[in-house]
């Protein structure tokens, strides 16, 4: 009688918190075009939403890609969209990039190829698609904009 009482308030407990993080997600991702490029809704920066536009991108304006590996589920990306992307400290560093939004669940190997593990993970690539560095896990814009500027330094041609 007492293991099936235990079992009835653990299923409960894990009923309740899973409606609880459900309902923190509720606001979805951008929508993914493949072959085009949006506005980001928390930002005025233009995001590729094609890997292969933005490396195209890249090779031309000879600049790294800041690509957003995300998912429509991951209450994370979300607030890194909203709070990371859409501060003006980002938007003051994030011309020195093409910037690319991708979504984990539909791309799995790019998520395969750079080794993504969890999200957001955002991964750091030269002109050419080479992997600079990766910044896994949910950062403040003044903690991300480090990575940007280390990132920078690393894509600099050597003299």
């Amino acid at each position: 009688m007492v293991l099936n009482r235990t079992k009835a308030v653990s299923f409960a407990l894990l009923l309740v918190f899973g409606v609880a993080n459900m309902a923190s997600c509720t606001q979805t991702a951008p929508s993914v075009i493949q072959g085009t490029t949006q506005e980001a809704s928390a930002s005025p920066t233009k995001w590729f939403y094609s890997y292969d536009e933005a490396l195209k991108a890249a090779q031309k304006d000879n600049k790294p890609i800041l690509m957003d590996v995300y998912t429509d589920w991951c209450g994370w990306c979300k607030k890194m969209d909203q709070s990371t992307f859409g501060h003006k400290t980002f938007q003051a560093e994030a011309s020195k990039f093409v910037l690319a939004k991708v979504d984990g669940d539909k791309n799995k190997e790019l998520v395969q190829k750079y080794g993504v593990r969890g999200y957001p993970t955002v991964v750091f690539l030269d002109s050419k698609g080479n992997l600079l560095q990766q910044s896994v896990g949910f950062k403040e814009a003044s903690d991300f904009v480090v990575v940007m500027k280390e990132v920078l330094q690393k894509s600099k041609p050597k003299e």
